[in-house]
């Protein structure tokens, strides 16, 4: 004898199952093809510098107009105008005569002096260098290269004569209203 009232042989109720073993399905895709676009991104965006452009396929024409940046909420994707090509130096569009990096997709990458670490490397006085050697603190960001792979010149980020004047006359400044130990000619 069949029951055609019963759950399992009603029709409207297995159509009804059956979608919602097709929702549970497709949801699950869309999770995994989630946490694969995540995976994705993450390993894309794991060696790049908050706000760098790069491009994902090198090369002329509208591989050299395109490029993407990583950004706390995805990747965020341009295209340069028709006329103009994304320089990767500069990191702008520019005229398609003046970009001569098609070939690159990301900027060179400079190796980084060891600055932040969880155990000091270094004894005081002294700072690591990207490959892990000790030099002078002084000799970091003096102008010239001094460790092996050129590290204590790439964090800089600002030129200390042009910070060292206008500190300078705000002393003199002070000095002129104030009593103090300090005299013009001392160095900081």
């Amino acid at each position: 004898m069949i029951l055609l009232s019963s759950d399992r042989y009603h029709p409207v109720k297995r159509a009804l199952g059956q979608i919602a073993t097709a929702e549970v399905r497709i949801k699950r895709q869309a999770e995994e093809t989630t946490k694969k676009e995540e995976s994705f991104e993450k390993e894309l965006c794991k060696d790049k510098d908050a706000g760098e452009w790069f491009r994902l396929v090198a090369g002329e024409g509208d591989n050299c107009r395109d490029v993407i940046q990583c950004t706390s909420s995805g990747l965020q994707a341009i295209r340069c105008p028709a006329g103009l090509y994304f320089d990767i130096e500069k990191q702008t569009c520019d005229w398609k005569d003046a970009v001569k990096n098609c070939k690159f997709k990301n900027k060179e990458r400079k190796v980084k002096p060891l600055l932040i670490t969880d155990e000091p490397l270094c004894q005081d006085g002294f700072l690591a260098c990207g490959d892990g050697n000790c030099i002078e603190r002084g000799l970091f960001c003096n102008g010239e290269k001094d460790c092996t792979d050129g590290s204590d010149e790439n964090s800089c980020g600002f030129d200390r004569t042009r910070l060292m004047q206008p500190f300078a006359v705000i002393l003199r400044h002070w000095r002129v209203g104030f009593s103090s130990s300090l005299h013009l000619n001392d160095r900081l």
